[in-house]
């Protein structure tokens, strides 16, 4: 080491040395703690399956209804061809719906069930083809399908079959459960006359929790895997009824008059007793006239409107509807008020907290929807039709009036939707209008009307927004006179419903509509014959409640 280094290296050596200091020689500690760091919180994914995309949608057919040669046969219709094709050859078939959890509050009604001679297919709404899931040796006397988990490969189907005597309801049926995923070579698995008794019941969010099978002398409940977690003994079938709630979806017991309310997770939770939260009249809950808002449960109990309280029972009369008429309607809901419908023409609010009643709508006919402020309903006879929209935003007060909007020669289609989002709803407006008749009397003036014996002539349809009320979009118009057969369902913005052509053609024979929420001008008649009656697999159902408590059954 030269000289220059030396001087360099001395020169650092007396700088550090300043820098540290030199207090009597003690080294000093600047050492500082150690950083403590946070593990992040572990966030734990709810399941989910993946909505599928919805290129086909699945109705079925009736030809030459009510003749020897009748016949029930699958169509498909291919969403981006525009085109309907036939999905069974030659025999009659078995069609259905089911409706598939996928978790998250989310569910599919997209899926198509069908039975052909002992054969068994299942079609999606993102494949054009059809797929042979069984082969069973003789034919089906009943089905169903039942969830075991999310996903269309986590429902089976049990299958009833004649046994040796070849006639179905006998006690040598043979059961057989499969899987919708299963391959047409997958020998079906065993099943039994209880699976077709089963009712699941959910977690939050509609993950499987368990199933609920009436025996003999008791109520058992069974875990997600199908093994017995306990038995409740003296409830029968005939004994109980059950509801679930649409957020939570938590379940509705009664027996001689007593409700439980209890979670999925109680419900298997076998170190906890079931004890009845309170006790009503009826013996019987009808669900369609229960509802649940937040912890409030609000049913009819006879003449009654109750309101019952989920934590701690508290059981009060909110309105008794004795000397206003008989309650012929489901009970329906808006953020401050019940609706139903008295005497099926006149529809009624009660105020939530006060139990206060009025007539807010006379006369309807049909069903209606609720959404947070509004009410959509209609009525219709033989010479006069015209909806309604109620806005409670305002002020609740009677139709006609300042808040109220009445459109003549109308009525409301209620479409239940099943999307990405969740299950929810889209009314939509169906207005006809007066042309010059095309084939007139030369004395007279002649025009079609708007609207006559349940025919709407020339219709137009627009969608609405539920909660405001506004409408959204034009969604087009067909052409002669139509009247409504049957509301369908959406599969994330794709639609269907059935209205009857022209009342002079004498076929009374249904044609199928096809719609896109999301696009203006989408509808068109997709009606695949005149000589077919042709209908929707699953139609709206408007209790605001699971729909993965309506039924998968044949």
């Amino acid at each position: 080491m030269d000289k220059l280094q030396r001087n360099i290296l001395l020169s650092l050596c007396l700088s550090s040395l300043a820098l540290g200091g030199c207090e009597d020689g003690e080294k000093k500690d600047d050492s500082s703690p150690p950083v403590v760091v946070e593990p992040p919180d572990v966030i734990v994914e709810e399941p989910q399956e993946p909505f599928p995309v919805t290129k086909n949608l699945f109705f079925s057919g009736l030809q030459n209804p009510g003749e020897d040669t009748e016949k029930n046969f699958a169509f498909r219709y291919d969403i981006a061809a525009g085109s309907v094709y036939r999905q069974s050859p030659s025999q009659p078939t078995s069609t259905l719906a089911p409706v598939i959890p996928l978790g998250k509050s989310r569910a599919s009604a997209g899926y198509m069930l069908m039975i052909e001679s002992g054969k068994l297919f299942l079609g999606r709404p993102h494949q054009s083809s059809l797929t042979q899931i069984s082969t069973l040796a003789s034919t089906v006397c009943a089905a169903a399908a039942l969830p075991e988990g999310l996903g269309y490969g986590k429902t089976k189907i049990t299958v009833r079959t004649p046994g040796a005597d070849a006639i179905c309801a006998n006690e040598d049926d043979a059961y057989f459960k499969i899987p919708l995923n299963a391959a047409v070579t997958d020998a079906p698995g065993n099943g039994s006359a209880n699976d077709l008794s089963l009712t699941p019941f959910w977690k939050p969010n509609w993950g499987l929790a368990g199933y609920l099978r009436p025996t003999a002398d008791s109520l058992e409940i069974l875990d997600a895997q199908g093994a017995l977690a306990r038995s409740i003994e003296g409830l029968t079938n005939a004994d109980f009824n059950y509801g679930f709630t649409t957020a939570e979806l938590d379940m509705l017991l009664t027996t001689n008059g007593q409700v439980f309310a209890n979670s999925g997770a109680e419900l298997l939770d076998t170190g906890m007793a079931l004890t009845a939260l309170t006790t009503i009249d009826a013996n019987v809950m009808d669900p369609e006239k229960t509802v649940v808002d937040g912890d409030k449960v609000y049913l009819i109990d006879g003449a009654l409107l109750r309101k019952i309280s989920l934590d701690g029972g508290a059981n009060e009369v909110l309105h008794d509807f004795t000397s206003e008429g008989a309650i012929t309607g489901r009970l329906a809901q808006t953020t401050d008020y019940l609706v139903i419908a008295l005497d099926t023409v006149r529809l009624y609010l009660v105020d939530k907290v006060t139990g206060e009643s009025r007539e807010i709508i006379n006369p309807i006919s049909g069903d209606y929807l609720t959404g947070a402020s509004r009410i959509y309903a209609h009525y219709e006879d033989a010479s006069d039709a015209r909806a309604y929209l109620v806005n409670l935003d305002m002020a609740a007060t009677a139709c006609p009036g300042d808040h109220c909007a009445v459109t003549e020669n109308a009525h409301w289609l209620h479409f239940q939707t099943f999307k990405e989002v969740g299950i929810g709803y889209t009314p939509v407006l169906m207005t006809g209008e007066e042309t010059p008749d095309p084939n007139p009397d030369d004395s007279v003036d002649s025009y079609v009307p708007a609207f006559e014996n349940g025919y709407y002539n020339r219709p137009v349809f627009n969608s609405y927004n539920l909660n405001e009320g506004l409408p959204v979009l034009n969604l087009g118009r067909l052409n002669g006179q139509n009247k409504l057969i049957q509301t369908g369902v959406v599969e994330q913005t794709h639609g269907l419903f059935t209205m009857e052509n022209n009342p002079d053609n004498g076929d009374e024979l249904a044609d199928v509509i096809y719609f896109n929420l999301s696009l203006a001008s989408s509808l068109k008649n997709i009606s695949r014959s005149g000589s077919i009656d042709e209908k929707v697999l699953r139609e709206s159902d408007l209790t605001q409640r699971s729909p993965l408590r309506t039924g998968n059954r044949f």
